[in-house]
């Protein structure tokens, strides 16, 4: 296959360019992978030859470089192929936009859901702590039959704006002081009754953070906004033995999957959290799991020392692995799919040690960033 170019790219010069290479290949793979076979028009068939030819069999398609306009892929020592943004970006800003985009794009032609760059509105409702570290904002979405809310996912997430609308009880002079501007959460459950559309969302307040500021601060009658909607990758989940490995940032996308599971089997469950008060939350009495799934439901407690967490994340992958390890000694449990959420360097670490482990291939093992250390 000949790959061809544009006559002229434009080079990037910006200091978190090494940085972004490095965390697209080593967190979205799999959608670079997806851009040269769908937007570049590396065949299946092609693409698999090739990576058999390396002499790393767990090779995939990489991201080489990026240009304004757009980016150069390809697999180690062959020949790369180009991949152009919708519209070259004018500056490195506008480069997660044009991701966004692409990323759309090929989700369209494999058939599958995607990110979405919508903005929704909500109303508070009600806060209150279900266990000491973990609070429920009850939401009342605002009539958009554009765009409606997901009743029926796991882990479906929302991009808030830390920041109120029209709040007649946010003090703003204590976010002054706050840099970040957005946060990510994933809707606990989400239910349509009388015409109106509602939801939970978890979140995990601790220590002094922009986004647990804005979360408490929070009270009934407050306005948030959300700019963006992305969907979980929970699919290959529906058959097999799996497991489930999360902590206080991602507990409510596996309560959720506890309550739509239609696997057979019920999965293994590794739950991480600083305080074992906090390990209540999977007991909590509005987790609504049929009784079969919840006799059957096995959850390996693991707390951490915070000091733990915050000095060398990466370390936990071992403690992860160590913790199956122990309890799989006593059965004959055969692991076929993982899925978990954790934070980035963790991640990064756990997701060869469960190939390695369970002799299980990249796609039947998802482990996801629900956040940074940083």
């Amino acid at each position: 296959m000949t790959f061809s170019f544009p006559e002229s790219r434009t080079p990037i010069d910006h200091p978190e360019k090494s940085h972004i290479i490095a965390h697209l290949n080593d967190e979205h793979g799999d959608e670079i992978t997806a851009f040269a076979r769908v937007l570049g028009g590396i065949k299946r068939a092609e693409l698999d030859k090739n990576i058999a030819n390396q002499s790393n069999q767990d090779e995939q398609i990489k991201l080489f470089d990026i240009y304004a306009e757009g980016f150069e892929v390809g697999i180690a020592n062959s020949a790369p192929l180009f991949i152009a943004f919708p519209q070259p970006i004018a500056s490195f800003d506008d480069l997660q936009t044009q991701y966004i985009l692409l990323k759309q794009k090929a989700d369209k032609a494999l058939g599958k859901k995607s990110i979405k760059l919508t903005s929704q509105h909500f109303t508070v409702l009600s806060s209150e702590h279900i266990s000491p570290n973990m609070l429920r904002l009850t939401l009342d979405l605002d009539l958009n039959p554009e765009h409606p809310m997901p009743t029926d996912e796991a882990g479906y997430a929302y991009l808030f704006d830390l920041k109120i609308n029209d709040s007649p009880t946010f003090d703003t002079s204590k976010s002054k002081k706050e840099e970040r501007k957005h946060v990510y959460y994933t809707l606990r459950k989400a239910w349509q009754a009388d015409d109106v559309t509602q939801a939970w969302v978890d979140i995990y307040v601790h220590g002094d953070t922009p986004a647990g500021n804005w979360a408490t601060a929070l009270q009934a009658k407050d306005r948030i906004q959300t700019t963006r909607e992305f969907p979980e990758k929970v699919a290959h989940l529906s058959d097999g033995q799996a497991v489930l490995i999360c902590d206080e940032t991602s507990v409510p996308t596996v309560a959720r999957l506890l309550e739509l599971w239609t696997n057979p089997t019920p999965p293994l469950i590794v739950f991480m959290t600083q305080h074992a008060d906090d390990q209540a939350y999977l007991t909590h009495h509005t987790l609504d799991i049929a009784p079969d799934l919840s006799n059957n439901l096995t959850v390996l407690p693991l707390n951490i020392d915070p000091i733990t967490i915050d000095t060398d994340t990466s370390e936990l992958a071992t403690v992860i692995i160590n913790r199956l390890d122990e309890y799989l000694r006593q059965t004959s449990m055969q692991i076929d799919k993982v899925w978990g959420a954790v934070e980035a360097d963790t991640a990064k670490a756990l997701r060869p040690l469960l190939r390695k482990r369970f002799d299980l291939d990249k796609s039947d093992v998802v482990v996801k960033v629900y956040w940074r250390k940083s």
